[in-house]
């Protein structure tokens, strides 16, 4: 064994606060992922009432990510290293109140912020209908992931596809009845803003809808313009 090893085998990373003991920098072991940092928690800014803002417990938790996340006390002899990372919640992902992101490894893949394909697979079906008729897709048609997502990027269909034909010669088909309509997506946001002062109403509803919800980067000059239109 190396004495680099040796030492390091040798700190004391154990717990120094007795039960019912309120923690202070020399009850607290410096060394003790959750315990490191407890100290610094009591009369925090803005508390009234209470010494401590949560139990003992639950701050044992946050020392411990603070000590994952690399930071080390004074008194401390081991050196900082970081072990986790936050990734953001994708576009896709619940509100931030229930999804506000999540701690991984460091060494995890970087979440995507926004997949165009995961967001269109996750919408629901009457949201689905509402932005396949943004596109310009009629009212019957039932376009599959893939075409409203070529709508999006401006690719175009990839080629139609009907279903069976029924005894009475009826079918369903998801080719578009009409244009797809202007895209805000191929224009710049001189252009875009230009082209929303020329049209009406619900021509307008549709354009920043495509922009809000199927754009890759959502253009914030565009939509604080429109802050309740098309979402």
């Amino acid at each position: 064994m190396s004495s680099k090893s040796k030492r390091a085998k040798e700190v004391d990373q154990s717990p120094w606060l007795g039960p019912g003991e309120f923690p202070t920098f020399e009850n607290c072991n410096p060394n003790c992922p959750e315990e490191a940092f407890l100290w610094m928690y009591s009369g925090l800014p803005g508390m009234n009432g209470a010494p401590l803002p949560f139990p003992i417990e639950y701050l044992r938790q946050v020392s411990r990510r603070q000590w994952d996340c690399g930071a080390r006390p004074p008194g401390s002899v081991i050196p900082p290293e970081r072990k986790i990372k936050y990734q953001k919640p994708r576009n896709t992902d619940p509100h931030w109140l229930v999804s506000p992101g999540v701690w991984e490894p460091i060494d995890a893949p970087d979440r995507s912020q926004f997949d165009l394909n995961e967001f269109v697979a996750s919408l629901s079906q009457d949201t689905r209908r509402q932005l396949a008729e943004a596109l310009g897709f009629g009212p019957d048609v039932v376009p599959s992931n893939e075409q409203l997502v070529d709508g999006v990027t401006g690719e175009g269909p990839r080629g139609p596809k009907t279903g069976p034909v029924t005894s009475d010669g009826a079918y369903v088909t998801n080719v578009p009845v009409r244009d797809p309509g202007w895209n805000p997506c191929a224009h710049t946001v001189d252009e875009v803003l230009e082209y929303l002062e020329a049209v009406d109403d619900a021509e307008r509803e549709r354009v920043l809808m495509v922009e809000r919800h199927l754009s890759k980067k959502p253009r914030k000059s565009i939509l604080s313009k429109y802050p309740e239109v098309g979402v």
